[in-house]
């Protein structure tokens, strides 16, 4: 048998080692079992050859996958998977709705970086899309951190010291860097580029050395073994810019925290247990020393998302409407992956929520009360013109933002 597997969902599309092209399937009705409570059969049609040799299929909905044992039927159309009301209710699949349908062997292809930290830690479950920023995250900084210490000594290299996150607003740098300290189980420090700065020179030295003491001490107590010690500056650039000529007191101040940040991280080479994450939405004002090799020396992009980032955002946010059949079968959310092109997840996050909140104003105007009864508001759903209405919202607060 051979083994099956998605490039991409956005774009209704599976391609497959063995280069065969298969569109998604549609889900229609059956009435073919004796016993309703036997949920575990998918019937296709014969003339369906490419899932043919599997004894199981697998159906990916936008937030799950499930595996079925196959059987055939003539009656089921070409390009049909045909599913029990029963069925399409448990496993959450609608009637009429399309889903990739693909052969399923106990022998999964070679798994990707980010798959197996997916699989270990499922950090896609709260960060979408960013497969690009994971790879590097995970390839070029956090390998050291998981792989034997014991091959890594004989290396005699150190550890990265840290990297910087940049892109526009909203792209979801500071949900990265917390995610990172998530999967190292490490309790960061996050520090707020502003709040650092402070107009009392010396102080803000201070602080910045303070930041670093930990890991000073705890390597000078345990050695290899100390504990990881995290350090986010979120909004790096408030503290780092490029260093001036002038000599206001505003600009000396600014000058002195930068050499103060560089020579902790200088005196990191002595250190393995530090990782410093920096975030910032203009990367230019940065002073340029902070990101030269041996310092945060790997500059990640966090750009807008893309139809496949945001299809992953959606899957995130829409999950637990799916999950819990809130979702209207009129909403179509491949559309919406095309509406909010140039959005980034902030935006994507407000749009789901917005919607939520015109459906729930929709269903107070309806009864013409506050008060719904528990019963009634099990049987909202949020429908089409919700997303309407919050992608209008949306696009409108951008217009008066831009001035376009």
């Amino acid at each position: 048998m051979l083994e099956f597997y998605i490039i991409t969902r956005a774009q209704g599309i599976l391609y497959y080692s063995s280069s065969t092209i298969m569109p998604k399937l549609f889900i229609t009705n059956t009435y073919l079992f004796d016993d309703e409570n036997n949920t575990n059969f998918a019937f296709l049609n014969p003339l369906d050859r490419e899932l043919f040799q599997a004894n199981q299929v697998k159906i990916i909905n936008r937030y799950d996958e499930h595996v079925f044992d196959k059987a055939f039927y003539s009656l089921i159309p070409s390009g049909s998977v045909g599913m029990t009301q029963q069925q399409r209710h448990i496993h959450c699949l609608k009637k009429g709705h399309c889903y990739h349908v693909l052969p399923h062997t106990p022998n999964p292809p070679p798994m990707s970086i980010t798959s197996i930290f997916d699989q270990e830690f499922k950090y896609q479950e709260r960060v979408g899309g960013l497969d690009d920023v994971f790879q590097t995250i995970f390839g070029d900084v956090l390998l050291s951190r998981f792989y034997p210490r014991s091959f890594f000594d004989l290396t005699d290299l150190k550890k990265p010291r840290g990297f910087i996150l940049y892109g526009q607003p909203g792209t979801g740098k500071t949900l990265i860097a917390k995610t990172i300290a998530d999967i190292l189980n490490v309790q960061p420090k996050i520090v707020s580029g502003p709040e650092l700065f402070n107009w009392l020179l010396g102080e803000s030295e201070a602080k910045v050395r303070a930041l670093f003491k930990g890991a000073h001490s705890d390597q000078k107590k345990y050695g290899s073994q100390s504990p990881l010690h995290l350090i986010i500056f979120d909004e790096i650039d408030a503290i780092c810019k490029r260093r001036s000529t002038e000599s206001s007191t505003r600009n000396s101040v600014h000058d002195s925290i930068t050499a103060q940040i560089l020579t902790e991280i200088d005196g990191m080479k002595y250190l393995n247990n530090i990782l410093v994450i920096g975030t910032t939405n203009v990367l230019e004002v940065i002073d340029p020393a902070i990101y030269r090799p041996g310092r945060l020396d790997t500059l990640i992009e966090v750009g807008v998302p893309n139809a496949a980032d945001r299809s992953a955002i959606f899957n995130i946010y829409t999950k637990p409407l799916l999950k819990n059949c809130l979702l209207s079968d009129d909403v179509n959310v491949e559309r919406l992956i095309h509406q909010t092109d140039g959005m980034t997840g902030a935006h994507i996050e407000k749009l789901v929520r917005r919607a939520v909140h015109s459906a729930m104003k929709r269903d107070m105007e309806t009864h013409r009360t506050l008060h719904i009864s528990d019963e009634d508001a099990e049987k909202l759903q949020i429908k089409n013109i919700d997303f309407i209405v919050a992608l209008t919202q949306l696009q409108t607060e951008a217009k008066e933002h831009t001035g376009f």
